[in-house]
């Protein structure tokens, strides 16, 4: 297959990742309403505007949620929200839905998961769906009885079987366990592989694994979600592949040029301060968003305030001090 069948619609996980392969396994997660279900619409709507064809199996909201949400992420409108006129709605399907290669499973709930790979197998074969979405994990185990984890494990072998004998791109959304810190993922807590609920075998079959960290009570930056990739199979690249930002009246994300990597911590933007203010040069290292610019242009004045006034001081005592020794010498 090629190096990329699609190309991601945020530049940063493009970067990262280099594209959506057919044949592989992607792993979604984050804590709970921080906006899985959303992204996973963003990349949906991306793909079937591009004329492919994709099944989406949302298990914990009706095929009405499922369209509205497909449905507003193309038409910049929150059509889920309110009251809207049937001809509005119309016009929407007629623009969407009406066009799109588009399948949905008609199902709420846990299921019996040999039903769920039987759906998907369908949709591959039968239907000649190349991607499909499954939203989420932990609901389609959630009302059977057993080991959590002997059952994680199956059905990751069984997907991850499927997969690579159908040959379909597979998007899984699975929740997180809670932090052992007093910081929950709600509250932008970062994500590790090791939080992933339930079983280990959900990051080791998954060709790659995207996490989602947002501080849903941060007031203004409450809709700044920080994309970061856990595990890149293909390029072995991870780390952060940027911010986005969600705007609720058109649905959308909005992403942002950002390097959080670099200014990582207070003890690295002292360094990057220090190595600039004493002009040794950290070229690899600086500001690039409007914000970080203003702060750090800031700063440098302040520091260069603090060095050369004190400096001048100096000097101008220095100078008089030795213009009265030589008036007293004469």
């Amino acid at each position: 297959s090629p190096p990329a069948d699609h190309d991601y619609p945020f530049q940063g996980l493009q970067n990262k990742l280099h594209g959506i392969r057919y044949g592989e396994l992607v792993t979604i997660t984050a804590g709970s309403g921080i906006g899985k279900s959303s992204f996973c619409r963003e990349l949906a709507t991306h793909l079937l505007c591009k004329g492919e064809r994709v099944g989406y199996l949302a298990l914990e909201e009706s095929n009405r949620r499922t369209a509205l949400g497909l449905m507003s992420a193309k038409v910049g409108k929150s059509l889920h929200l309110g009251e809207h006129s049937r001809a509005e709605l119309t016009e929407a399907f007629d623009s969407t839905i009406a066009n799109w290669n588009l399948h949905l499973f008609d199902g709420f709930g846990s299921y019996d998961p040999d039903h769920i790979y039987e759906r998907i197998e369908y949709m591959a074969s039968g239907l000649e769906t190349r991607v499909v979405f499954l939203d989420h994990l932990s609901i389609l185990l959630s009302g059977l009885d057993g080991d959590e984890r002997r059952m994680i494990d199956t059905t990751m072998t069984k997907l991850r079987s499927l997969v690579e004998r159908t040959g379909i791109s597979l998007f899984l959304v699975s929740h997180l366990r809670r932090t052992t810190s007093d910081v929950n993922h709600e509250e932008g807590a970062r994500v590790t592989l090791g939080q992933l609920r339930g079983s280990a075998s959900i990051a080791q079959l998954s060709d790659a694994c995207i996490a989602l960290e947002r501080d849903q009570q941060n007031g203004s930056e409450r809709s700044r979600t920080t994309v970061r990739i856990l595990k890149n199979r293909y390029s072995g690249e991870v780390g952060i592949a940027g911010e986005l930002d969600y705007d609720l009246n058109t649905c959308k994300f909005i992403e942002h040029e950002a390097q959080p990597e670099k200014f990582s911590s207070i003890p690295a933007s002292m360094w990057w301060a220090l190595a600039t203010l004493t002009t040794v040069g950290y070229g690899d290292i600086y500001p690039i968003t409007s914000g970080g610019k203003f702060f750090a242009g800031m700063v440098i004045l302040v520091g260069v305030g603090i060095v050369a006034i004190p400096t001048g001081l100096f000097a101008s005592a220095l100078s008089a001090l030795k213009d009265e020794e030589i008036s007293g010498s004469d």
